[in-house]
């Protein structure tokens, strides 16, 4: 028996499904992490999500800062952050690619990221909102910035 050959509008429906399943899969992690990250938020909370043409944004807002996930259509990820003394940050953290093993590691650090940046602008973590700015100023990268931080503003575990 023969085998069917893919078709190319075959072969573009799958890979749609597939980035749309990728997108969605993130955008699912960002909003467990919201809710994660403010269960014992006792402060304003204020998230806002919002989405255009399958483009979601996730938006933690308060007065003078502001913190946005930005998961688009096309598969790229960023971050936007934004406070009152400092210009706004914005970096892609993440362009897509149809490799799975690259997409599964993405995700792994989006989760780690999650963990932390969302506290971050919460602060929670032993530094404010401010300083985690400043260290953004002088690293021009949300990671490098992170890593800074927490060898500066080591955490000390409660008794």
């Amino acid at each position: 028996m023969a085998e069917k050959k893919v078709t190319k509008a075959e072969m573009k429906k799958l890979e749609t499904r597939k980035l749309r399943e990728f997108t969605h899969s993130l955008y699912v992690q960002a909003m467990e992490a919201a809710v994660k990250s403010t269960e014992n938020e006792r402060g304003k909370i204020q998230v806002r999500v919002s989405g255009t043409n399958y483009n979601r944004y996730v938006r933690f807002s308060g007065y003078g800062k502001s913190c946005v996930i930005l998961i688009y259509k096309n598969g790229n990820v960023g971050v936007k952050l934004d406070e009152m003394f400092h210009d706004l940050f914005e970096t892609t953290i993440f362009e897509y690619t149809s490799d799975e093993v690259i997409q599964q590691a993405f995700q792994e650090q989006f989760a780690e990221m999650l963990e932390w940046l969302i506290p971050t602008f919460y602060e929670n973590l032993g530094y404010d909102y401010h300083a985690f700015m400043d260290f953004i100023d002088w690293e021009k990268d949300l990671f490098k910035a992170h890593e800074r931080i927490e060898k500066e503003y080591p955490r000390h575990s409660e008794n």
